[in-house]
């Protein structure tokens, strides 16, 4: 949604060949968008079809800071910068961009069970054995004495 504000700054990010209806921007960007995002997510569901990653907010953290660091800068030229016009495309990038992000991420769990990492759940299931293992080890050589 900040597109067409960074291809108008007074120093342009980029520059469309034609402009188009969305304060300058072409609708086949947002299409382009559309497609890449739908490409990107349809290769990724093949792959991991079978993984069920589930991630914690303390997982989130770095990645929805990067994401809202990212946000903020552009929104901070576009507001600064351009014309009060530009505030229209700056809400809808709130409301369609930042607060999902932070709401999904607020609906994630605090921290992940050890049941639901696996690779935490085996380094548990093989401490908890060789845990046993030296008991029972240690066990043996008292009955020895």
């Amino acid at each position: 949604m900040l597109d067409p504000a960074m291809s108008q700054t007074p120093y342009p990010f980029w520059e469309f060949q034609d402009l188009g209806q969305f304060f300058g921007m072409p609708y086949r960007n947002l299409l382009g968008w559309l497609g890449t995002g739908a490409l990107f997510m349809s290769v990724a569901t093949l792959f991991w079809r079978d993984t069920l990653t589930r991630l914690s907010r303390t997982q989130l953290w770095v990645p929805l800071s990067i994401y809202l660091v990212n946000f903020a800068f552009g929104a901070i030229i576009t507001i600064s910068q351009l014309d009060s016009q530009f505030w229209i495309p700056t809400i809808m990038s709130v409301l369609l961009g930042v607060v999902p992000a932070v709401a999904l991420w607020w609906a994630a769990e605090p921290t992940v069970p050890l049941s639901s990492s696996p690779t935490v759940g085996v380094r548990a299931e093989v401490w908890r054995r060789d845990a046993g293992l030296i008991s029972t080890r240690l066990n043996q050589h008292d009955s020895l004495r």
